[in-house]
């Protein structure tokens, strides 16, 4: 078990990548269809999770830049 543990964090975040390029895509189909709700809904949902993540790997994270992205995710809604 413990020989695959290193492998864990690099195979989590190559899922990750594969997980948000995919949401990237539903996202721009859902524009082009002109679900302008659920785009939004989806922009949300995309952007939230990267504001967290900033959070969550940075030491001291730029609070005016993660209020300035709260604020423009917000104008989404």
């Amino acid at each position: 078990y413990e020989q695959f543990v290193p492998i864990y964090a690099d195979f989590d975040n190559l899922m990750h990548k594969i997980n948000t390029d995919r949401l990237q895509q539903r996202l721009q189909q859902l524009r082009d269809a002109g679900k302008k709700n659920a785009a939004a809904a989806q922009e949300v949902s995309l952007r939230l999770t990267a504001v967290l993540e900033k959070l969550d790997s940075e030491k001291e994270p730029d609070v005016n830049a993660i209020n300035q992205e709260l604020q423009a995710i917000g104008d989404l809604a």
